[in-house]
């Protein structure tokens, strides 16, 4: 079946893997000889995850659409870091970015960018003929009640 679209990710399973590369990120800082530049793109990536309108988001600044725009933005600058800043990380360092910016690019062609849609909870309305009843129940157990308090109070003491 060719002409059926591939399923779209949920979003928070997007926020889910934006967490991840960020971490792996920040992860190769710490292998890294100079750690800045694997350090501050993994927390842009984290700081991605974390500022979208989604329910793994932390902030829920940024709405889902401009989020798309911002993963393509971030995904062509850590290409851009990869190839101009390359060299003062290493080949290990090169290659995580180059990885987590096409993993990026997958990630925001297989995302589900719509918000979720809002639930409307219906309550049934009550008939007239029902909180009526309702009312008139109320109103016989209340009645029963103070006639039983009427009877504890007038009996004898010592009975």
């Amino acid at each position: 079946m060719p002409d059926q679209p591939a399923a779209k990710l949920p979003f928070w399973i997007h926020q889910i893997i934006e967490y991840g590369i960020g971490a792996l990120l920040v992860f190769q800082a710490i292998q890294s000889p100079r750690p800045v530049i694997p350090l501050l793109a993994g927390l842009v990536v984290v700081l991605l995850a974390a500022t979208a309108d989604g329910p793994a988001g932390c902030f829920r600044i940024v709405p889902r659409p401009f989020h798309r725009i911002l993963d393509i933005v971030v995904a062509l600058g850590l290409i851009a870091c990869a190839v101009i800043l390359g060299s003062d990380m290493g080949a290990a360092g090169q290659i995580l970015l180059v990885l987590g910016a096409l993993a990026l690019g997958v990630l925001t062609l297989r995302s589900d960018y719509r918000p979720k849609a809002v639930r409307r909870t219906q309550r049934p309305a009550a008939t007239e003929v029902g909180s009526d009843r309702a009312e008139a129940i109320g109103r016989g157990a209340g009645r029963l009640a103070a006639r039983g308090v009427q009877q504890y109070r007038k009996r004898r003491p010592g009975t």
